[in-house]
C-alpha cells in the first residue's frame, strides 16, 4: 500500500496499519486544512482565506511556556501565484495585529514540516527573549493537488500556518507563565482585557 511505502521509505520506520488505526489525541489541526481543500476543490472560485481554532494536545512537561493542551490558530490561504513573500507577510501582520509587535520583534527561522516547503517558524520577541508562536509553510504539491487538480496548472498555492493562542496571549497580556491564563485568580482575570 503507498501509504506505508512512503512511511518506511521516507520516514525510515515500520509502518503499521494497525496502529495507525488508533485513536490519538489532536496535536495540531492540519486535518481541518485538507476538510477545506476537499470542498474548496469543488468549487468554481478557488481563492480565499479560512481559519480555524482547535484545541491540541502534547506530550509536553508542563512549565512557564508549556501546557500538555493548548489552543490553536489555523489558517491557509488560497491564490493564484502567491509566494515565501506573502506568507511572511500574513505572518507578519498577524503578530502586528494581535500582539503589536514591532518590525524588529518579529522573526523567521526555516524549519521542517512534511507537508510543506518551504516551511518557517515564527517567533516574537517577549521582553528579553523570543518566543516561538508558530509554524507555517507552503503546501506542497502533492499536497494540493488532489484536492486542486488544475492548482499545478492554474498556479495556485496555498499559505499554511498554526499559531498558539496561548502563546500569543502571553505576549498581549505580558504573562511570564503561561499558566496564568488558566489562572482562578479573580483579581488577576478582572485586570486583563480581551478587548482589540
Amino acid at each position: 500500500n503507498a501509504v506505508k511505502k512512503i512511511h518506511e521509505k521516507k520516514w525510515n520506520y515500520s509502518w503499521s496499519k494497525e496502529k495507525a488505526s488508533e485513536v490519538i489525541l489532536r496535536p495540531q489541526v492540519t486535518v481541518l486544512s485538507a476538510l477545506t481543500l476537499a470542498k474548496i476543490g469543488k468549487n468554481k472560485d478557488k481563492e480565499g482565506k479560512y481559519f480555524a481554532i482547535e484545541r491540541c494536545f502534547r506530550p509536553d512537561v508542563v512549565d512557564a511556556r508549556h501546557l500538555t493542551e493548548f489552543n490553536q490558530l489555523e489558517g491557509i490561504v488560497i491564490g493564484k501565484e502567491l509566494n515565501f513573500k506573502h506568507l511572511l507577510g500574513v505572518l507578519k501582520l498577524i503578530a502586528k495585529e494581535v500582539v503589536d509587535a514591532k518590525e524588529n520583534e518579529i522573526r523567521f527561522f526555516p524549519d521542517y514540516y512534511p507537508f510543506t516547503e518551504p516551511s518557517v517558524e515564527l517567533n516574537i520577541k517577549f521582553g528579553k527573549e523570543w518566543l516561538e508562536v508558530g509554524g507555517a509553510g507552503i503546501f506542497r504539491e502533492e499536497v494540493v493537488s488532489p484536492f486542486i487538480p488544475e492548482a499545478k496548472e492554474e498556479k495556485i498555492r496555498v499559505l499554511a500556518f498554526g499559531l498558539g493562542i496561548d502563546r500569543l496571549a502571553m505576549i498581549k497580556f505580558k504573562l511570564n507563565d503561561i499558566r496564568e491564563l488558566f489562572s482562578k485568580n479573580l483579581n488577576f482575570l478582572r485586570k486583563v482585557k480581551c478587548q482589540p
